[in-house]
């Protein structure tokens, strides 16, 4: 009896969940998977015969067991916009390529690499595991849906090797508990973005359906950014066939619907809406994003923001940024990082009407009229309330 008490706390049953997967990394049993839930967001699913109650899964779990502010908030130890030297691989990049940087640095000091890939013929991004930085090019680039980390977190706690692993705040603050749990931290540098949260599968798929006009998706490349209009209109969703070359491509500036709804967070998982890792609360040694604002308009290549919050995050981005031109972040310009705040939530009724039009035959089409009648509402509610 006690030791179903105990099962009664595992993770089984959490949604929403942060879609972290660390509690199936780490489950001794390996009796934690990661399925997809109502929503099409992943979530773990536990097998109750083989759980012995250890409630390993539950002490990680940033759900159940939140991360405390306080630990993960890190001074930026060096802040710098950074972009490659290398016009080619600036040019492949989403911004200023600062990851490809790191990566080249670390590749030096024998470490592997854990980064997310588009996998057409499963429809989904998923974390993988490198050996070199050429191995590694499939992580290039943005990937506006959600990743599938457990398998390669798993492999990572196996041996004695150093990783790099990029993934977005929650999953690097969960995979940081994780390695401290087990006393391991040494052997990782983690690395974190600014992030927009995460749209629901069904999100992706619904879009893949229409965008595909009758052609198979599963044969479908993706990519989410691209600078052949510039950097400054890098926001353009790509989808290409190798015999046929691209059959679809629509720009952010042209209200593209999938980056339309990828950027007003029509349908992000749910604690998107209250991440507890904004502004400089992060789990990671290094954070990179976009450097959008008044002081790189004219830039048309790409710039990366850079952010340090450890020592060691610090001192492997001076070796990273010789492979970079790299201006020191001002004092404004920090404390803009600071005053960085979570998402804002739509209307839950929205949301979820939203996500099960998804579910429908023409989903994608009937979804993408609720939302625009929404905003048409939300914009009479405004003027009325002048």
């Amino acid at each position: 009896m006690a030791q179903e008490k105990e099962r009664v706390g595992s993770v089984a049953g959490t949604d929403p969940c942060h879609g972290c997967g660390v509690c199936a990394a780490a489950c001794p049993k390996g009796c934690v998977t990661l399925a997809r839930s109502r929503e099409e967001f992943w979530v773990p699913r536990v097998d109750a015969a083989a759980c012995v109650g250890c409630g390993l899964c539950v002490r990680l779990c940033p759900t159940h067991t939140p991360i405390p502010r306080e630990t993960l908030h890190r001074k930026v130890l060096v802040g710098a916009a950074a972009w490659l030297k290398d016009a080619a691989e600036l040019r492949a990049s989403s911004s200023g390529g600062a990851v490809g940087a790191i990566v080249e640095a670390l590749a030096g000091e024998g470490y592997g690499f854990c980064g997310v890939r588009y996998v057409p013929e499963r429809l989904r991004a998923e974390h993988f595991l490198a050996t070199t930085p050429e191995a590694f090019a499939p992580a290039r680039g943005s990937k506006y849906i959600q990743s599938l980390t457990a398998p390669a977190f798993r492999e990572m706690l196996r041996g004695k090797d150093k990783w790099l692993v990029v993934g977005t705040p929650c999953q690097i603050a969960a995979f940081r508990r994780l390695i401290q749990t087990r006393q391991i931290e040494e052997r990782f540098v983690l690395v974190d973005f600014v992030c927009h949260g995460v749209p629901s599968a069904k999100l992706w798929e619904a879009f893949l359906r229409r965008a595909a006009k009758g052609r198979d998706p599963r044969r479908l490349d993706a990519s989410w950014r691209g600078k052949a209009r510039g950097w400054q209109d890098a926001y353009v969703l790509r989808l290409t066939d190798d015999a046929r070359g691209t059959i679809y491509e629509g720009y952010a500036s042209e209200n593209e619907p999938y980056l339309r709804h990828f950027l007003r967070r029509t349908a992000q998982n749910l604690p998107c809406y209250a991440c507890a890792f904004v502004g400089t609360h992060s789990g990671a040694d290094i954070r990179v994003g976009d450097f959008w604002g008044e002081r790189f308009k004219a830039n048309t290549a790409g710039v990366s923001r850079v952010e340090a919050y450890t020592a060691r995050g610090a001192e492997v981005w001076r070796a990273a940024a010789t492979w970079c031109e790299t201006e020191p972040l001002t004092p404004a310009e920090i404390a803009a990082v600071e005053a960085r705040m979570p998402l804002a939530e739509p209307p839950a009724w929205g949301r979820k009407t939203f996500i099960r039009l998804l579910g429908l035959p023409g989903g994608f089409a009937w979804a993408h009229r609720w939302s625009l009648i929404g905003c048409a509402w939300a914009r009479l509610r405004r003027l009325f309330r002048k």
